[in-house]
């Protein structure tokens, strides 16, 4: 209910959505359209709140914790630094993300198996670029610990 509120709240017409969280914009839908129809047969007002679109990008369908990239990247999770939160300045998002896990295999490989730290990476690098992971990946020939990769995402004009 919480995440429909700041949907409704501040009038988002595209909401970027991962695959566990259609729900919240369904029922964020769901209210805009009831409350619409009903305040407008009352009095015939205009809409009040914008009717959100969901906004679908398979590639980052779920975004993990930087400090353990096999769990889902939470707000309520005890360490800060697994976390990007809306309020984080620049610098510290690209200082979290410059600390994020990746692991102490040498070189870089899309595997989201047995490296999620990298793909954890790799696709949100990918996805406002319109590039693909394996043109990201391939940027970094010789990347030790995803430190290429990092700098990447922390600066896309690369």
């Amino acid at each position: 209910v919480l995440m429909a509120a700041d949907i409704l709240l501040y009038n988002a017409t595209h909401v970027p959505v991962g695959d566990d969280q259609t729900q919240h914009l369904e029922l964020a839908r769901d209210i805009a359209v009831t409350f619409n129809k009903r305040l407008k047969k009352a009095n015939g007002r205009r809409p009040v709140f914008t009717v959100p679109e969901g906004v679908f990008d398979p590639t980052v369908s779920r975004v993990m914790s930087l400090t353990d990239p096999r769990r889902k990247m939470s707000k309520t999770a005890p360490a800060d630094a697994s976390r990007i939160n809306l309020t984080d300045p620049t610098d510290l998002v690209a200082s979290k993300i410059k600390r994020a896990l990746t692991d102490s295999i040498p070189g870089i490989s899309y595997d989201p198996n047995e490296r999620p730290g990298l793909p954890n990476l790799a696709d949100p690098t990918a996805a406002p670029t319109g590039r693909s992971t394996g043109d990201v990946v391939a940027r970094c020939p010789g990347d030790h610990r995803g430190m290429a990769l990092k700098a990447q995402l922390t600066d896309p004009t690369d």
